[in-house]
């Protein structure tokens, strides 16, 4: 996620908006102070493989 998400121009604030989520959930993600579930993994794979 942190090299696709830039190649395709997303910030971390728009990547939430695109997922439903929000900054700091994803924030966190990056820092490694959570992961994201099962299903929101795959809401992310879609996403990035667009």
């Amino acid at each position: 996620m942190r090299e696709r998400r830039p190649a395709l121009n997303l910030s971390q604030k728009k990547l939430a908006d695109e997922l439903g989520m929000t900054f700091p959930t994803i924030n966190r993600w990056k820092n490694g102070h959570s992961k994201p579930s099962g299903l929101e993994l795959k809401q992310i794979y879609i996403l990035l493989d667009e």
